[in-house]
């Protein structure tokens, strides 16, 4: 719901004022490996550390919403692409190196991510080519980003 909300009225202001948005979907890699391997409260502990990592990484004035069981959207206000890519880049770095054994011995987390950026400014379409750009670091190989 807060993205519905939150999402066009960044893509308005952004647009109002000429500025760069940049949207990325995140899906954690095989994370129904995770909950299969060490159950699903594990599951629930690497969800809510992933959140805290993209709080963490983002500013205050960016959006980070929860859109599916291990999928978030994030968007970059006033983000020009270069710039997005280095924080969405740090984002991925950090989830791979995080000491992820501490919450259970083997386990290991890697995100795959796929950025938009608009200008266009329209959220049907910036959320396609984010999902898009996903879906080929998902088949090139996980644990990587890829871009529209």
């Amino acid at each position: 719901r807060r993205l519905d909300q939150a999402l066009p009225r960044m893509l308005a202001n952004a647009q109002a004022r000429g500025s760069p948005l940049t949207a990325a979907i995140i899906d954690a890699d095989d994370f129904k490996g995770v909950n299969d391997r060490f159950g699903h409260a594990i599951g629930d502990r690497v969800l809510v550390q992933l959140a805290h990592i993209l709080r963490e990484k983002t500013r205050h004035s960016d959006l980070v919403a929860r859109i599916g069981g291990e999928e978030f959207f994030l968007v970059l206000n006033d983000a020009p692409p270069d710039q997005a890519l280095e924080v969405c880049e740090r984002i991925r770095q950090q989830v791979a190196e995080f000491p992820w054994s501490g919450i259970a011995p083997g386990l290991s987390v890697t995100l795959s991510l796929g950025l938009a950026h608009a200008p266009p400014y329209e959220a049907d379409d910036l959320f396609k080519r984010a999902d898009a750009a996903l879906y080929r670091a998902k088949t090139a190989g996980r644990n990587r980003l890829e871009t529209d």
